[in-house]
Parts: structure tokens; sequence; C-alpha cells
């Protein structure tokens, strides 16, 4: 046989074997139409996923085995229902599994690990994995520990940092191993790694009340709500060696649980990023399963941190007073009575395991009526009520966000059905533009105008288009505070801009439901939605504002108005040249000034600053700061900031690295090199930063100073 002929006969077996595995996809995947409808929940996610993966391995000779398998799965799966079997009862030991997620409805993949003598009655303490970044749910952690448990490790959509659909990921996935195994609710347990840590951090801060305890390694948490956790079990572990996450932020973490004793801090000498097998020591895994929840502790705080108002432990906040700044909640609870200090809360649901008798809030007493173990109470002209009606409606609720755990739905004209702007938008994890973090197995959904009708929704809706193309915006038009008059788009209160060059992002409340909102794109484009060049790198921040108008026009957006709204705009502006002026303009110029005002207030003898705009400060000032209208809109990101007080031989290592790193910007006072000890005040994303640089502070260097950035905007921009 000629070299040309056995070429060629190679060629076309590949041809059909790939037509062949294309025939079978199509085949399991009418399979997979025809029962999705009846199928249980056990196996719904199961069927999307492999449905997913198959057609991703499909082609790709490299993982043709795997390939293989995943077509095996899919048609073993597809007995086992057909059987009426559930096929989780035969699964022990070590395995990849889906849940149907209720955000966008596609097959998010799971490891579980289900002990193989277990008698599935007597419940178990879970164990909950989060990775790293550039990990999946099929890394594990260390584990030895003979107490019987099950695992779980998420996906969380791969690398959003357990954000917005990541976020909503780990709730969901929970939620379905407790409705297929008995778990026991005071048991549950969560450990991470890198990002995994940040990750633990974070639905630490803001679900304290689901965990029994917590392990984070190499995490960090500058801009969470620690203070929100001290009262859980926790181990924290990090190398000081570490230059992808340095030990400082451990170090700030640390003071926070001062006077707590169930804190767990540990570093390891030497040791770098990859901390677990220095950790095995303190038998982390053990750890987690020696602790028990305390479903009502006697004591409890509790901050929210703007993206949802919260729950933990037998309490329920339910509405803010401004719904565009922080709440925070201070209880005791006594025998038949719960007493306690409020901060911006409008309603909130109290419960104890006993009768409450009376409530003590903010100075002010309510007698309960009897047998009564939950109560809502709701503020109305200053004064507590119970009861659940009264306070004021805003007619939004809070900013829009993405990070809020609720589904997303867009909702498009026919014309708008394969507009590049909306797939690009749908595939993406927190509505970047493009694929750079597409999101793994799922979407958000695309649905037409004619598919919503009148019916309440079940999600946030993103509306695209105008009231001509879109019958779904003209439908929500009339209950909007903005309305079209011939070749003008007019904004109640603000302005009157040009329909045809006006770019325009509005939030508002569904008229239907008030729990969910509604995002209108009105001329945006995959270019000026949300990569908004006046503002710089929106899309990293947690929510958006109620209003952003731009003039699309020309080249480059320019920012026309902003603003947030209650029952009227609490601020709005049209025209940013009255209040931004030319050294404010860019991130560093505002930061910069922000940092001089606050080396003022903190008397300290420098300060340390970078010259970047970090995307990771999780901690933004938004809305109600005063009648300054666009600042919270500003390109800074609001930090804590620290202090930290250095010898003179640490300040000379601290000035070598600045002038090898020029992005790090150190200013000090006439007199600080005089001193045996100089005290600097920097943004708490610095000490990260600097970790990648290979600095770390030294360890008894760093302080907090309960000051933040925030705090001196009105100062330099007024």
């Amino acid at each position: 046989m000629s070299l040309k002929r056995l070429i060629l006969g190679i060629m076309l077996a590949c041809a059909l074997g790939g037509v062949a595995s294309e025939a079978e996809i199509e085949r399991l995947e009418q399979r997979n139409q025809a029962i999705l409808p009846g199928t249980p929940a056990h196996s719904e996610g199961m069927l999307l996923f492999l449905n997913e993966e198959a057609r991703k391995l499909s082609g790709d000779e490299k993982k043709k085995a795997e390939f293989e398998q995943t077509l095996a799965r899919w048609k073993e799966l597809h007995a086992a229902l057909a059987e009426k079997r559930n096929p989780l009862d035969a699964q022990t030991g070590r395995f990849e599994w889906a849940f149907r997620s209720r955000m966008d409805g596609s097959g998010q993949p799971i490891m579980l690990e289900v002990p193989a003598e277990w008698d599935r009655k007597t419940p178990l303490p879970l164990v909950i994995g989060l990775h790293g970044l550039g990990g999946t749910h099929r890394s594990w952690l260390p584990d030895k520990a003979a107490t019987m448990h099950l695992k779980l490790y998420v996906l969380g959509r791969g690398n959003p940092f357990y954000r917005a659909s990541g976020e909503r990921d780990v709730l969901e996935a929970l939620e379905f191993v407790r409705a297929m195994y008995p778990v026991d609710p005071d048991r549950i347990g969560i450990g991470g790694m890198s990002m995994g840590g940040w990750g633990v951090n974070r639905m630490a801060a803001r679900y304290p009340g689901l965990w029994s305890g917590v392990v984070s390694y190499c995490g960090w948490a500058y801009g969470l709500p620690v203070k929100n956790f001290v009262d859980l079990p926790v181990q924290f572990h990090h190398g000081d060696a570490d230059w992808a996450v340095g030990i400082g932020n451990q170090r700030l973490i640390e003071q926070d649980f001062a006077g707590a004793s169930n804190g767990h801090f540990y570093e390891y000498p030497g040791v770098g990023h990859n901390v677990l097998p220095a950790s095995g020591a303190h038998s982390p895994i053990d750890f987690l399963l020696r602790q028990k929840r305390n479903p009502f502790p006697e004591h409890l705080f509790f901050e929210t941190d703007l993206t949802f108002p919260g729950f933990r432990e037998g309490l329920s906040i339910e509405r803010l007073l401004d719904p565009h700044c922080y709440g925070s909640v201070k209880l005791e609870r006594r025998a038949g009575q719960i007493s306690g200090t409020t901060k911006n809360i409008e309603r909130l649901t109290l419960s104890a395991p006993w009768p409450i008798q009376t409530v003590a809030l903010d100075n002010q007493e309510l007698t309960v009526p009897a047998g009564r173990t939950g109560v809502t109470l709701a503020r109305r002209d200053g004064v507590w009520h119970l009861g659940a009606s009264g306070g004021t409606e805003y007619s939004c609720g809070g900013m829009f966000s993405l990070f809020d755990g609720a589904p997303i739905r867009f909702v498009v004209s026919d014309s708008y059905g394969q507009n590049a702007a909306v797939g690009a938008w749908s595939r993406s994890a927190d509505l970047r533009s493009g694929d750079r973090r597409r999101m793994p197995y799922g979407q958000f959904p695309v649905r037409l105008a004619s598919e919503i009708g009148a019916a309440a929704p079940d999600a946030h809706l993103i509306l695209v288009g105008g009231p001509e193309d879109n019958p779904a915006v003209a439908a929500f038009l009339p209950h909007w505070p903005v309305r079209f008059e011939e070749d003008s788009l007019v904004i109640r209160h603000i302005g009157r801009f040009p329909k045809k060059t006006t770019a325009l992002a509005l939030v508002f409340r569904h008229p239907e439901n008030p729990r969910f909102r509604t995002l209108w794109l009105y001329n945006q484009t995959e270019k000026s939605f949300p990569a908004w060049g006046a503002i710089g790198g929106w899309a990293w921040r947690d929510r958006l504002p109620d209003l952003m108008a731009h003039d699309v026009s020309g080249a480059d957006s320019v920012l026309l108005a902003a603003g947030n709204f209650g029952n009227d705009w609490i601020w709005a502006e049209r025209g940013a040249e009255p209040i931004l002026q030319e050294q404010y303009r860019s991130a560093n110029g505002l930061q910069e000034a922000l940092m001089l005002a606050a080396w003022k207030k903190a008397g300290t003898d420098g300060m340390l600053y970078g010259s970047y705009n970090e995307p990771w400060a999780m901690q933004n000032s938004m809305g109600s700061l005063g009648r300054s209208s666009l600042l919270a809109l500003l390109p800074v990101r609001f930090q804590p900031l620290t202090r930290a007080v250095l010898n003179r031989g640490e300040l000379q290592k601290l000035r070598e690295f600045c002038i090898a790193k020029p992005e790090f910007r150190l200013r000090l006072s006439p007199n600080a090199e005089e001193k045996e000890d100089v005290s600097l005040l920097l943004p708490e994303n610095i000490v990260m930063m600097a970790s990648y640089g290979k600095y770390n502070f030294p360890k008894e260097a760093l302080s907090r100073t309960g000051l933040d950035l925030r705090d001196f905007i009105g100062a330099v921009l007024r």
C-alpha cells in the first residue's frame, strides 16, 4: 500500500469516527431531551453535565479515552433512570457528580466522597473544599481523619473567586448534598487553599450561620466583614515565604480575632504558597470534624456587605434604611429577652429556641405576644414596631448586584436574538465582555420578550434594546424615571440627552416583584458595557449604580450622568467637570489625594501606596456620600487603611524595594529619618501586592487603624 493511500485511509477513518461520535452524541442528546422533564433532582444535573462534557471532548484525539468514558457514563445513567433507580444509591468512595443550577439551568460538576461502610441513615458531618486559582472540583485537600464523614468539592465555575455564580454554586451544591444524604446540619465545615482560602473567608463572612468550623490555607480577607465570623472555630495556615499571598494578610485577620479563644493561627517558617504538607501536623480536617455549630449563640454580630441584607443564626436582616450603605446588628440573647443595637436597619426578623418575651433594640423595649419564638420588627419614623409593615418603600431597594446569588435572564427582541454583545455577556461569568472568563458548563439564559409575558419573574432581568424593538422595555418604561420625547431621552430631575448618542444603564425594581431588579441596557455595545472608560474596570466591582448615562458619539464614551435612586434620586449630577478636577481624573491622582488626606488624619510619619488600580479590593464605598454625586463611581478602590511601624533597617529595605518596584510609592515626612521607628499608613491591599514583589512586612509591624479611604472623599472633593 502506498503512503498516499495509507494517509487517505487514516483520514477517512478519522472522519468516519468523527461522524459516528457526532451521531452518538446526538442520539444521547435526544434521549436527554425526552427524559429531562421527568428526571428526579438527583440526576438531572448529571445528564446536563455529561452532555456538555461529551461536546467539549468530542474531536480531541488526545482525550479520546476520556470522551469514550464520558459516553459510557452517560449511557449508564440513561439505563439507571429507565429502570427508575437512583444511581447515587450505588455510589461510594470518591466520585464525580453534578447538580442542576437554578441560576442558569446548567449541570454543575462536584466531587463527592461517601463512606462505603455508612448505613446512609445516621446523619454524618460534611466537609466542603474550595479549590485554588486554576484548580477544579477534582482538586482534593489532604484528609486522614478517622471520623466518618462526607466530602464535597465544588467547581464554582472555575476562577470567579467564589463570587457571582461561583458563590451561588457553593450554596446550591451544599443544598443538593443535604437533599440527597442525611447531613448533620450542625457539623458542616468548610476549607480551601489560596483562592479557595479567600472563598472560605468570604463564605464565612457572608453566611456565618451555616458553618461549624473554618480552615483557610494561605488565604486573604481584606474588604470582608471578618468580625462576622470571629465566634466560629477557625484554623488559618500560612507560610512566611509565601510570595503569592503574603503572610501579612493572615496577620491582619489574626488581629480581628484578638480575644477570641477559638481562633488558631499557624505560621510556617520558610514555607511558600503550598502550605498543605506543613499544616498536616495540626490535622485541619480532624479540627473541622470536632466542631459543632451553635444554632443560637448568646452573643451575635452581623454586618452586611451591601450586596444583600444578610442572615445568620436566629437573625434575618430584610431591609436597610439606606439600601446603598452598610447595616449591622449586635445582639445578646438571654432566656426570654433579646437586646441589642442596630445601624441602618429598617426591618429584621429575630428567633430563639425559647418563647421571646421582650425585644429591646436601640434603647427601645417591645413586649412580644406570648408563646412566640420568632418575631419580625420594622422601623417607622425612627421607632421600632412589631410586624413587617411600614417603613420607606424604596422604588429601588439597593444597587443591582450580579453577586447576590439570584438567577439572571437576558430579555431581548427577536432582532437581538443573535446579537454578538448579548452572546458575549451571557457567556461571561460576571458580564465582562468576551470569553476571557467563560462560565464552565453554563451561561445566563437569553429569552425573547414574548417569552416573559406579564408574570412576575424568578430572576433579575437584563433588558436589551429600546421600546420600539423590545416589548418588555415598552411594558416597563412607564414604571421607570425615564421617558422618550421625540429625539430626546429624558431622565427625571436630571436632564435631557440625545436619544441616538446616549448609552444608558438603568437599574430599577421589577414592578410586580420588588425582590428582583431590571437592568435596562439602551444603546449599549460589547465595548461600552461594562468596560466604561470613565470609571475604569467597573466590572471588578460588586455592583452597578442605579443609573449611568454615557455619550457614545465619539471614539471613547464620556460619562454624562450617574445616580442612585430611593423614592427620588439620592444623589445625581449631570456632568463630571464640576466634581472631577483634572488632577483627580486618573485612579492614581485621586488615590494620592485621598492618601494625603488620610495621612494628615492618621498622623503617621509617612505613607505607602500603589500606582495601580488593585482589582481584588472588595470593600468599596457606594452611594450616600453626601451630595458629592459621582464620588462613588470614581476609579479608585476604596480600602481599609493599615499602619506599619518599621525600624531604620526595615525602612531601608522597604525603600530599596520601592526603588526596584516603582509602582509602589513611599512618601515620608521631613523628620521621619531622625526617628528610630517610623510609622507608615498604607491601604490594606498593599500588603498583598508587595508580597508579589517578594516583600513581606515584619511580623509585628502591621495593625488596624479603623480608617478607610472612603472616609476622606468629602474632604478631598468638597
